[in-house]
């Protein structure tokens, strides 16, 4: 079959077709996929291709082949794919304790949904929604405006580095438990996260600080906070950009939006860059130009339990 989607009298746009939709959990056994490329060494993934709406990854084949030093990455299947699903991806069951050199990628056309959660205690875990359907890659493209990456109170995380890039916004704040060593990534519209543990903006596969943006419009938010003691501690930038919309929102009387950046440690928060590095490492910037008001960007450092 062929699809014609050519614009030869307006302005291109956007052709989706629909994905396949994953499931994670502890299943009787793998079904409406399959697995490829991991038998042909050489450093190649386990990579999971849904065929089927849901199908359904058991924690038992990532685990196994995890343990042995494979990465696994699990899609929602390739751009063109005539699928039934939305491309969203769903953790339903507890992961067992994951070991090994190989670290998880969940890379979703649509949304990631944590209900359950992940224990890779000093692994890495990428979490990518709004994928563009492409072959996944350690920085696979997300489309702006797809895509939100979210959790259940029960569906924290457990890891030791978290990749979390997403077309929408990525809120964590729900599982109070989580624990995370590093974290990066990108959002649109706000980037929230909340544990228990001590936590690093560093460098995670590549993907340095966590950088968040406005889409037509609007205000840009980051919002770090740790729990029960835990530090933070900011190496990499972390970078608010809006879209301009406040100062409009403020001259037209409508509703007041501020781009921020809000870090708040129980333990000490801490600011260091790499050594002889001159760049900001904390920055909100309501993109209005010559039209912003001061008011429009704000940055919080807070310290509830030691010193900023």
């Amino acid at each position: 079959a062929r699809v014609a989607v050519t614009a030869p009298a307006g302005r291109g746009g956007t052709l989706l077709l629909d994905p396949h939709d994953a499931e994670i959990g502890a299943f009787g056994e793998d079904s409406g996929g399959s697995g490829a490329f991991s038998s042909w060494g050489n450093g190649f993934p386990f990579t999971w291709f849904p065929v089927d709406s849901p199908s359904r990854l058991t924690w038992s084949t990532i685990g196994g082949q995890l343990a042995t030093g494979t990465s696994v990455v699990v899609t929602t299947g390739f751009e063109g794919d005539s699928g039934s699903g939305s491309g969203s991806i769903t953790v339903r069951d507890a992961s067992p304790f994951l070991t090994g050199s190989g670290a998880l990628s969940l890379v979703a056309q649509g949304n990631i949904r944590l209900e359950a959660p992940i224990s890779f205690v000093g692994g890495r875990v990428s979490l990518i929604a709004g994928w563009d359907g492409f072959v996944p890659t350690s920085r696979p493209a997300v489309v702006p405006g797809v895509g939100t990456i979210t959790q259940s109170a029960a569906g924290f995380l457990a890891v030791g580095e978290l990749l979390a890039r997403a077309g929408g916004s990525v809120d964590l704040t729900t599982a109070l438990a989580n624990t995370v060593g590093t974290v990066a990534g990108e959002a649109v519209g706000r980037f929230a996260l909340t544990g228990t543990s001590n936590l690093t903006v560093g460098q995670v596969d590549g993907f340095a600080g966590i950088r968040v943006r406005a889409l037509d419009g609007g205000a840009a938010r980051v919002d770090l906070q740790t729990m029960a003691g835990g530090t933070l501690t900011v190496q990499q930038p972390v970078v608010a950009l809006g879209d301009g919309y406040s100062p409009l929102a403020r001259r037209l009387g409508g509703a007041e939006e501020v781009t921020q950046v809000n870090l708040t440690a129980d333990g000490a928060l801490t600011i260091s860059g790499p050594a002889g590095d001159a760049q900001a490492l904390v920055v909100a910037d309501a993109g209005g130009g010559l039209s912003a008001h001061p008011r429009d960007a704000a940055v919080s450092l807070t310290s509830t339990g030691a010193n900023v």
